[in-house]
């Protein structure tokens, strides 16, 4: 049995999910606004609409009449090939942006903007600056 639901939206509106093929045809062509498509492994299988709740409820009273069509539509989601596109943005982007060790002058990948060195001088030049931090408190602070 394929799902289909509604539930209430604010402002007299109403959510429509489908599974069905035939009723989301009649959902579009009633003039639902989509707003959700569902995949699972690289194949379409649900739709989300939103409209006017008089709407809904008139294409919801079609789900006893319609052929029982799954909606298995093989066509590759959008969003896989958009959060690959940001991934390699991203990579292009770390790679470009890069800063130079203040001791070595290899270059870093910039994680924030206080990062100064490379991890291999890091522990070296943290360790010069606590041991100058223990020196002047000590001068500061001797009887």
């Amino acid at each position: 049995m394929l799902i289909t639901e509604t539930w209430e939206y604010p402002e007299n509106q109403a959510i429509l999910y489908t599974e069905n093929q035939q009723l989301a045809e009649i959902a579009a062509n009633n003039g639902l606004r989509e707003m959700t498509r569902y995949w699972r492994d690289g194949k379409q299988f649900a739709i989300q609409f939103i409209g006017q709740k008089d709407v809904v409820q008139k294409v919801f009273s079609h789900v006893e009449t319609v052929k029982q069509i799954p909606i298995d539509i093989e066509t590759p989601n959008p969003f896989n090939e958009l959060a690959e596109e940001m991934i390699q943005n991203k990579l292009q982007v770390q790679h470009l942006a890069s800063k130079k060790c203040a001791i070595c002058g290899k270059p870093i990948p910039v994680t924030s903007n206080s990062r100064k060195y490379c991890p291999k001088c890091r522990k070296e030049a943290y360790a010069e600056a606590h041991r100058r931090a223990a020196r002047n408190y000590y001068h500061r602070n001797k009887h």
